[in-house]
């Protein structure tokens, strides 16, 4: 074929016999392309390429790669050596000796974070008896966890098979006895089985802060079924609840191994706080109105029948926004959740504040609000209180869907407000061991 490239519209470019060579040949190759991608197989080939799968497979295959490639100078001088018992050792040129634990060990640290490293070397030092794991943006149960726990290690619900082995070999290398899942996101499972596979003996519990009204939601459901389902199968050895009574129904209807454990706050308030000047000020945190648990309707509105009251918040969405708006409510409110010290800090700010819900397990913001030297309303969803009349009748709301019920005993309470930090300062101290000895027992430790 004879190609006469063109210069502006008319001006012919002669070529010479060598350019005209690799034109030709240009042109051959070009066809055999099109060829190929018209072919059936090119085309199965470039569907495989934009399989998810095969780009999952390939940045798991690359990422793995890259660690190895990280390590290896590290290693390739290791010979293997065979001593008289038997105990086979790895010796480096600079005279480094490993054990194989040591070098599995060595080989894992290589995998791991700064973050982590610096995690690890502090759970190396305190020594716990029990890791809680839990997800970083589950606030009520972090909050619940940090008091419950010493030692955390935050995983969001992201895991796959891959990253759970990772995790495994992180918890692994603490050495501590119990893992703890505090909470349970699905992908969780995932880490389960790794650590199961990893170190068979090491004891793993579960403790589920939800209850089984919360059956009727597709992700609660899903997670209670899978907890049920690895300790049938003994990949759990025991299943904890913070709502009274579920352990002991769970136990006799399933035989599983179960225990009860009780959320406390461990600061206990000196006096009373300092409130706002005028009002009464009122506080009602992190409650949004499309929660069917903890609707924040009846408590705004209550709010407009207790004189000179000025609610304050978190968070206020557009239908709280309009219903503050319809019954004329002074609302001040910081317009975005806050991390838990702030959040600490302004409720310790108000007379009073309301976290009267429809359900619960065992709510951690009536608690966090006394600790700060604040009553706060509650509705009967809990066990809290239950053994102190004094506190239960000032502080647990018998209608939470009544108005007027909700006023009357916020007025009172904020009557009573001295009086009833006293009386919790008295209390706290037996509940919170009582809490301490639940997670004990739960544990089987101590």
């Amino acid at each position: 074929m004879n190609l006469k490239p063109t210069q502006g519209t008319n001006d012919e470019v002669s070529l010479t016999s060598n350019q005209q060579a690799i034109l030709d040949e240009v042109y051959k190759q070009t066809s055999t392309l099109h060829e190929i991608e018209q072919s059936r197989s090119w085309r199965i080939i470039r569907m495989i390429w934009r399989n998810p799968w095969y780009l999952f497979i390939r940045k798991v295959l690359m990422g793995m790669y890259e660690q190895l490639t990280q390590i290896r100078g590290k290693f390739d001088s290791i010979k293997i050596t065979n001593t008289h018992n038997n105990d086979i050792r790895f010796t480096q040129d600079s005279g480094s000796t490993f054990t194989q634990t040591q070098l599995r060990s060595e080989f894992s640290r290589n995998s791991f974070s700064s973050d982590e490293i610096s995690w690890l070397e502090e759970i190396r030092k305190k020594q716990p008896e029990a890791i809680a794991v839990l997800h970083p943006e589950w606030r009520g149960i972090h909050a619940a966890t940090e008091e419950l726990f010493l030692s955390l290690l935050n995983i969001p619900d992201t895991l796959d098979p891959i990253t759970a082995l990772h995790y495994a070999d992180l918890l692994a290398e603490t050495k501590c006895p119990r893992i703890v899942f505090s909470g349970f996101p699905i992908a969780y499972r995932y880490l389960v089985l790794a650590l199961k596979k990893r170190l068979p003996k090491l004891q793993l519990y579960v403790l589920y802060h939800g209850s089984f009204n919360q059956y009727r939601e597709d992700y609660d459901r899903n997670a209670f079924a899978t907890i049920i389902e690895l300790s049938k199968t003994g990949k759990l050895n025991k299943v904890g609840f913070v709502k009274a009574g579920m352990a002991e129904t769970v136990n006799a209807a399933l035989g599983l191994s179960t225990g009860f454990v009780m959320n406390f706050m461990a600061q206990i308030p000196s006096k009373a706080s300092n409130p706002l000047p005028d009002g009464p000020h009122l506080g009602m945190w992190l409650l949004w109105s499309g929660n069917w648990q903890k609707p924040p309707f009846s408590m705004m509105a209550a709010c407009n029948i207790i004189p000179g009251s000025i609610l304050h918040g978190s968070d206020m969405d557009e239908r709280m926004a309009s219903f503050a708006k319809i019954f004329q409510l002074r609302t001040e409110f910081v317009g975005k959740p806050l991390p838990r010290n702030q959040l600490l800090q302004h409720m310790a700010m108000m007379h009073l504040n309301l976290y009267v819900t429809f359900h619960e397990c065992a709510p951690m913001q009536p608690l966090e609000s006394l600790s700060v030297g604040v009553p706060c309303l509650l509705g009967p969803i809990s066990h809290y209180f239950e053994d102190h009349s004094f506190l239960h009748e000032r502080l647990v709301v018998p209608y939470p869907d009544r108005t007027e019920v909700i006023a009357r005993q916020a007025i009172k309470a904020i009557e009573d407000r001295d009086e009833i930090i006293r009386q919790y300062q008295a209390y706290a101290p037996e509940y919170n061991e009582r809490a301490k000895s639940t997670l004990r027992r739960f544990l089987e430790v101590g």
